[in-house]
């Protein structure tokens, strides 16, 4: 698919850290200045609970977050899929995970600071932003992803509508992209 340069993957590594390194630098100093003003007995309860909490913030907007994470290249090896660029961080991607959970709605999701490939597509398909949620259809008989929109009703209706596709259309009929 795409490939991001060398530089520019050095270049944008250093961002991806910023905010969970200023979040935890910022939260242990302010954890510091609030024990060191509550007397008593409370003090290291207070400290205690205020380092989980900047640590808990802080694991969640680092780039190694573990969660969902495919390869965008390793997605429609067979038959077109709904794929999701997802970022640590994004609250937007977050409420799309869980509520694509609650609803039992089947997807892959991409972490596109895991994936310099994915990372470069989100760029092209959004002007130039890691704008994310990006929620797209991934055909290897097709030159670009389709784009669709970043909602559980529309995962569900390009899910609905592969599945209707796939049912009318078996692998050895398919269309197939001409080089």
């Amino acid at each position: 698919m795409f490939e991001t340069p060398p530089d520019e993957r050095a270049r944008r590594s250093g961002g991806r850290w910023l905010t969970a390194s200023l979040v935890l630098v910022l939260g242990l100093l302010l954890v510091a200045v609030v024990g060191l003003s509550t007397g008593g007995a409370q003090q290291g309860l207070v400290v205690f609970i205020g380092i989980l909490a900047v640590l808990g913030v802080s694991a969640w907007l680092s780039p190694l977050r573990p969660g969902k994470h495919t390869e965008i290249g390793d997605t429609a090896l067979t038959r077109p899929e709904v794929v999701v660029l997802w970022r640590p961080g994004c609250a937007y991607s977050a409420r799309l995970k869980r509520d694509a959970a609650r609803q039992g709605v089947r997807v892959k999701w991409v972490n596109i600071w895991r994936d310099p490939e994915a990372a470069a597509i989100c760029r092209r398909l959004n002007g130039g932003s890691e704008e994310t949620p990006t929620v797209v259809v991934v055909d290897r008989d097709m030159p670009q992803p389709t784009v669709i929109p970043a909602t559980v009703s529309g995962v569900s209706a390009a899910n609905k509508e592969l599945a209707d596709h796939r049912s009318i259309a078996s692998p050895t009929t398919r269309p197939r992209r001409v080089a």
